[in-house]
């Protein structure tokens, strides 16, 4: 369990407790006032920036939490700092839970891209401006950013998804060591 003075309980969700790293909060702060020369669509759309990619990391360690108890495992904690977010899980030792575990996460990423890519596809084709209006805008940066993180996350490099992914991946065929070594 990842325990610090520079983190806060925030909540629970999915009966996960979910912990927000004090540097996470200073760096979302130095994004929005980077943005004070702009003015305040700027600022606005800075914070909106921020707001979502909270919210996209949030989901994307909820969906290893959930894949993890799906495999038989447990999970209890989520800390979301600065270079993203970690899911303090207990997975089975078994290359399957571990593959679906570390995919969980990406597929979260890639739902939501899809679901606002097609979303915008379909605003931009049929011309549904009431429909999205001022939510354009925000739905453009929900897509990019989703779409960032999935792409991010499958880099096949230990300790990201993609590493892991690859781990389980390799294990049967020359042990959890080497795979590990591999993937790293």
């Amino acid at each position: 369990m990842y325990r610090s003075l520079w983190s806060l309980p925030v909540g629970r969700l999915m009966g996960v407790r979910i912990r927000l790293d004090l540097w996470l909060l200073v760096f979302m702060a130095v994004e929005v006032l980077r943005a004070l020369p702009g003015g305040w669509p700027s600022v606005s759309a800075s914070s909106v920036a921020m707001a979502i990619l909270f919210v996209s990391v949030l989901l994307h360690e909820l969906g290893h939490c959930w894949m993890a108890r799906r495999m038989g495992g447990a999970a209890e904690e989520v800390i979301l700092w600065p270079l993203g977010g970690l899911a303090f899980v207990d997975v089975p030792r078994t290359p399957r839970a571990q593959f679906w575990t570390a995919f969980a996460g990406p597929a979260v990423n890639a739902l939501l891209a899809a679901a606002l890519g097609g979303w915008l596809f379909m605003d931009r084709e049929l011309d549904w401006h009431g429909l999205l209006g001022w939510g354009r805008g925000w739905a453009q940066s929900a897509f990019a950013i989703n779409l960032a993180l999935l792409l991010f996350n499958l880099l096949p490099a230990f300790p990201m998804d993609g590493g892991q992914m690859l781990r389980a991946l390799l294990w049967p065929r020359m042990g959890f060591g080497r795979a590990t070594l591999l993937a790293v």
